[in-house]
């Protein structure tokens, strides 16, 4: 979370809301092994704390609060020397250190070290995560057997929930930031689609939702006034041209099954994510917005743009959202304006992070535009349609004065640096 806080501080940015995998905040197997210790020669492990503790995925936080328990079977060893590497961003290789010491009273009485006595604060460093890639232990005094038991002091979700929570209020103290924390959960749709959604809630609280259907899980998070995002709609993974399904067979099948139940799509991939094109995600959302009027109950479904970075560097590039507010929203208010489509997306290196995106038409046709200098607006659109017809075709144009109100049409406002799309409002419907 730390190293998030920094990159976003350098950028601008001011307000954050992590959503962490939900495997995170479950206890998964405990770490164990036996090694035979020499001394004064180290031997040097590194545990997958991620998917040993708490399964697979991005390494915990050591504020978790991991626990290192070691057993002396044998040997004439009188102490065990420990130094651990917490990592704060494994792509770029910084780390941070920490040494203890621990006596050797019997054997076979083991000894609990805790790795991480500051429960919030990494050892010495501004942006250390506290995640624990290796450790190196060296038997003083005689040579030793020693049992390695690798577990999370912490087993009850929702008690790690609250200290992950706990960290992000600290780094938005530190870094002064506004910062929520929630979660990523799995959802399964009984067709064979496996998502995954995040749950944005007025309050942060761990929500057991895992593995419910879209449905289920939908009604769950309205429950708690919240919304349901349906994440990367292309996937995450890259694939053959000839195997990749193109956007507007994608959003044939979101409409046909209500949009699996989302408030909100993660559509602000500028640059791509998984087998999807940046162009690709916007335009889906365009012919799913144009058939969204078939549901049984119609309904608008906003786009947000994040990061999806988990640990380390954006994997779905260096995207944000906008709130459109007159001051600094609560987080029940963001909720509140993500439902109303307050707000617009975009990379947040090369649209300025005070800029404005908007744009209104109103009954008339007269259309109203904000957008930065240097910039230029285009205004694409595709028509609301009497039946459907997954071909329909974007509409790419200058903008101009004024648009007919006769025919139905979703618009939405693009601004564009060197010919490619760096951010984009909502849709307007008109007519």
């Amino acid at each position: 979370m730390s190293w998030h806080s920094a990159e976003a501080v350098k950028s601008g940015v001011k307000m954050l809301w992590h959503s962490e995998h939900e495997h995170m905040v479950h206890q998964k197997g405990i770490w164990e092994r036996t090694i035979n210790l020499h001394e004064g020669e180290p031997k040097v492990f590194s545990p997958d704390t991620s998917s040993a503790v708490y399964g697979s995925g991005t390494p915990p936080p050591l504020s978790a609060r991991l626990m290192l328990k070691l057993t002396p079977l044998s040997g004439d060893a009188t102490e065990i020397g420990i130094i651990g590497n917490l990592s704060w961003n494994g792509e770029t290789g910084a780390r941070d250190q920490f040494e203890t010491r621990a006596e050797i009273v019997e054997l076979n009485s083991p000894i609990y070290v805790d790795l991480a006595p500051e429960t919030l604060e990494p050892h010495d460093s501004s942006f250390a995560d506290n995640a624990l890639e290796r450790v190196n232990i060296t038997a003083r005094g005689g040579g030793a057997l020693v049992r390695i038991r690798l577990f999370a002091r912490q087993t009850n979700p929702r008690a790690i929930f609250a200290v992950h929570n706990k960290l992000a209020m600290a780094n938005a103290l530190k870094f002064g930031t506004t910062e929520f924390f929630g979660l990523e959960y799995p959802s399964t749709h009984a067709n064979g689609h496996y998502f995954h959604n995040n749950a944005y809630t007025p309050r942060s609280e761990f929500l057991p939702i895992a593995a419910l259907d879209p449905a289920q899980m939908r009604d769950e998070v309205h429950r708690k006034g919240g919304l349901l995002s349906v994440n990367h709609p292309f996937g995450t993974r890259k694939i053959e041209p000839n195997l990749r399904v193109r956007p507007a067979t994608r959003a044939r099948d979101y409409v046909q099954h209500n949009a699996f139940e989302a408030d909100v799509l993660e559509i602000g991939y500028l640059d791509g994510r998984g087998e999807g094109t940046g162009p690709e995600h916007l335009l889906f959302w365009d012919v799913l917005t144009a058939h969204m009027n078939f549901l049984a109950s119609p309904r608008y479904i906003p786009g947000v743009g994040v990061t999806d970075s988990h640990g380390g560097l954006p994997h779905g590039g260096y995207h944000c959202t906008w709130l459109l507010a007159d001051n600094e929203p609560t987080q029940a208010e963001v909720v509140d304006i993500m439902r109303r489509g307050r707000m617009f997306f975009g990379n947040y290196t090369v649209f300025p992070i005070n800029g404005v995106l908007d744009l209104s038409i109103d009954e008339e046709g007269n259309v109203s535009t904000m957008i930065p200098l240097g910039f230029e607006g285009k205004l694409v659109s595709v028509p609301i349609l009497d039946q459907p017809n997954y071909q329909a075709r974007q509409r790419v144009e200058d903008v101009p004065s004024k648009v007919t109100t006769r025919k139905r049409r979703a618009y939405r406002l693009e601004a564009r640096k060197a010919g490619k799309t760096v951010a984009s409002t909502q849709h307007t419907l008109v007519g």
